[in-house]
């Protein structure tokens, strides 16, 4: 059975989308104020998602158009021409709350509120550049860097930790084992990142601390001297 949702197809990703979001906003005192603070301002709520009325929002902010993904190649190449490719497909019910690999739910919800950020959206369009110029070797460390910072750093607000990347926002799973401590917290260094491991379904070894988001862009783009 197919465990993919088509957006296009079944009115019941609404229904699934109001339990969806409204599930992930009861963890929102665990989730760092830049994400809150997107949410907010490109008006994302338990109602439906509209790709137009994003783009709409996102025009007011940035020179960044979401658009529907190819390939995983063809994914960072979109993005380096200024557009983020967001997956027209979704979790199945059953795995509402968690997912193996990225859906409309978690572009939506984990990475769009990032992307009215300037310095965020130069910086992962720099990134989709190096990936493109980066031969297979050099691919397989920049996607590592990607997840571990992108998809699971967290970030320090004060005393607070908060989870910043999209893989632990848009899955129950991932945000509940960082507030409960079941997964190891360690302030980031380049040496450290290459010794763990991560898939593209996640499952990272530890979790990545950074100082703030600026913290975790400015040490982000200097991955072309780490990886390359």
């Amino acid at each position: 059975m197919n465990n993919i949702l088509s957006i296009f197809d079944l009115d019941e990703v609404k229904g699934m989308w109001f339990e969806y979001y409204n599930s992930i906003m009861s963890y929102k005192k665990y989730i760092c104020k830049e994400w809150l603070f997107g949410v907010k301002k490109l008006s994302i709520s338990d109602s439906f998602p509209d790709i137009h009325k994003l783009n709409k929002h996102l025009s007011d902010e940035v020179s960044l158009k979401l658009t529907k993904p190819i390939g995983k190649k063809e994914w960072f190449q979109m993005l380096s021409h200024g557009f983020f490719p967001v997956h027209s497909s979704v979790r199945c019910k059953d795995n509402l709350h968690h997912s193996d690999f990225p859906d409309f739910f978690h572009d939506i919800l984990g990475h769009c509120p990032y992307l009215i950020n300037s310095n965020y959206v130069e910086s992962i369009i720099s990134f989709a550049e190096l990936y493109m110029l980066s031969n297979n070797i050099q691919r397989e460390r920049l996607a590592k860097a990607w997840y571990y910072f992108h998809e699971f750093g967290v970030i320090k607000e004060g005393v607070d930790i908060k989870a910043y990347g999209a893989g632990l926002i848009s899955s129950k799973a991932e945000i509940e084992q960082m507030i409960s401590g079941n997964i190891e917290l360690v302030g980031f260094e380049y040496g450290k990142l290459w010794k763990f491991r991560v898939t593209p379904e996640g499952n990272p070894e530890v979790l990545f601390l950074f100082n703030s988001l600026n913290d975790l862009i400015e040490k982000f783009n200097e991955v072309e001297y780490y990886a390359l």
